[in-house]
């Protein structure tokens, strides 16, 4: 057999030796990172791909203005609540994208909280928020409330709750706090969008949605000249005349509300005296047509006193309600609307009515009209 030189045993050798060397040294490094502790990897604890969520398209009130950010995988829903509990409150619903299950729900208005700030909460603060987390029964299945007080309803009463209610069910505390630390209450000083309808001639203004016409249907000479005739009181079976009636409907020029104007001089509201000033003569909430007033409240915005009166008639199938409040000069102002067999429909234009209302302002006139 040939035998090799010595100087190609002396490469192979070099070669070989090079080899283990190199093994050796990738196994060190490799066994290094494989051993290194997760805690000195600067990974997130919590990587979440993350979307806003914005209330502002189905809001009607200021303090339903939210923002915040909740996991991308997640999906809501939208929905109104008309319950007697939380009548007309906004609820969003946010489901686990993949196993189909709820794992936030936001409540904005319509509940009655304080009753859970008495009992055991815990004062916690996000970013400039101050929340509070309820630990009752629900937080040992997994459920816990964060209530935020809005604040919203310090100025303008509306009889309407105003704190926003979270319910996480089985989700961490870590997506919990980046949630709440990323909301954000977006109080406006007036609704976007939207124009004024002002009155000169009886003293008195509020904003309304700019997709509303309205149209002036004058006086009722005819139901004046009555009144006038029978020393100011009414002939049997006739509605009280206005000084004007102001139609206001939508693009499809279906009828949404209606606001008149009377004649008036009571000077207080009250639950008591509806029946017995006769306010169930003016507008559509007549007690003499069949009326029933199942609801009578009182609220204010600024220094305007206004009565809210709802109910049905004919055997419960025509929802009607009225809001009523004066002028500077003591003119009855009457606002309502109604529906028929479509209580939602009638709760919606409430809502949007106390919008709406939440903006008036009255002022002075020249000289009050005389009948």
């Amino acid at each position: 057999m040939r035998k090799e030189p010595l100087l190609i045993l002396m490469l192979k050798l070099i070669m070989i030796v090079s080899l283990i060397v190199g093994i050796g040294a990738l196994c060190g490094v490799m066994g290094y990172y494989l051993t290194k502790k997760p805690a000195e990897v600067e990974i997130s604890e919590n990587k979440i791909a993350w979307a806003i969520y914005g209330s502002s398209d189905k809001s009607l009130f200021d303090w339903e203005n939210y923002s915040l950010q909740y996991p991308n995988n997640w999906r809501y829903t939208e929905e109104r609540i008309f319950s007697s509990r939380k009548l007309g409150a906004l609820k969003t619903i946010f489901t686990d994208g993949n196993k189909q299950s709820d794992k936030l729900s936001i409540i904005a208005g319509g509940g009655k909280l304080d009753g859970l700030l008495t009992q055991n909460v815990a004062e916690v603060r996000f970013s400039d928020n101050t929340f509070y987390k309820y630990n009752g029964s629900y937080a040992e299945t997994g459920q816990v409330y964060y209530i935020y007080k809005t604040g919203a309803d310090e100025e303008i009463n509306l009889g309407m709750e105003t704190e926003i209610i979270f319910e996480f069910n089985n989700t961490d505390e870590n997506t919990i706090k980046e949630i709440l630390e990323s909301f954000n209450l977006q109080l406006s000083e007036e609704p976007t969008n939207w124009k004024i309808y002002r009155n000169e001639e009886y003293g008195f203004e509020f904003k309304y949605p700019k997709e509303f016409l309205f149209l002036s249907m004058g006086p009722n000479e005819v139901q004046k000249e009555l009144e006038d005739d029978n020393g100011g009181q009414l002939m049997s079976g006739t509605a009280r005349p206005s000084f004007d009636t102001i139609i206001f409907s939508n693009e499809k020029g279906e009828d949404i509300f209606e606001a008149s104007i009377f004649y008036f001089n009571e000077e207080i509201f009250s639950k008591e005296n509806y029946i017995e000033k006769y306010f169930y003569l003016y507008g559509l909430c007549n007690a003499s047509a069949g009326f029933n007033p199942a609801e009578i409240n009182i609220f204010n915005v600024g220094e305007t006193d206004i009565m809210e009166v709802k109910g049905t008639n004919y055997e419960r199938s025509i929802f009607k309600g009225c809001y009523y409040f004066k002028n500077k000069n003591n003119n009855l102002i009457v606002i309502s609307f109604g529906s028929f067999q479509n209580k939602q429909e009638f709760e919606k234009t409430d809502l949007e009515l106390k919008n709406m209302l939440t903006t008036l302002s009255v002022f002075e006139i020249e000289s009050e009209k005389d009948l």
